[in-house]
């Protein structure tokens, strides 16, 4: 069970659902924060890091993954450690806790480093050039993330 404020206040549905797709299904209001057909708005800002990676599904990118098999492991420290990791297969993005035996990429980065990066007030790109989080494996992986997971386009 998600905590209470991962949760809807209207409906009670996980909060990422809503930011990035659209309408409370219940009171088919607007989210205050998300994706709204091609526009994009800035996720909640006391979103936790955990849910920040478990709502990057939300936001894949199926045309721009088209043929790929992978796992993206995510090894978080700081204020918010976690191990997760996406598997990528088939067209889909499926969201795991823990660690995955072979990534085929793995991210290791501090949960103020990624949160920085999932509300856009921190470039991926430079931040890994700067050496604020570290990666192992396929690098290249790593620099499609962008369109990947973007917010437009189609999935």
């Amino acid at each position: 069970m998600p905590d209470p404020c991962d949760l809807c206040q209207r409906c009670g549905a996980v909060a990422p659902r809503h930011w990035r797709r659209g309408p409370c299904p219940l009171q088919k209001r607007r989210p205050t924060s998300g994706v709204l057909g091609e526009r994009i708005l800035k996720p909640p800002d006391n979103l936790a890091c955990r849910d920040a990676i478990r709502g990057m599904p939300l936001a894949f990118n199926a045309h721009a993954a088209r043929g790929l098999r992978a796992v993206i492991q995510f090894r978080i420290t700081g204020a918010e450690p976690g191990d997760y990791y996406l598997h990528i297969a088939d067209g889909e993005c499926v969201f795991h806790e823990g660690i995955f035996h072979a990534p085929n990429v793995s991210i290791h980065a501090r949960s103020d480093v990624w949160l920085a990066i999932a509300h856009g007030e921190l470039d991926g790109t430079l931040a890994y050039l700067t050496g604020r989080y570290r990666v192992e494996g396929d690098v290249w992986l790593l620099m499609r993330l962008k369109s990947l997971f973007a917010a437009t386009g189609d999935r």
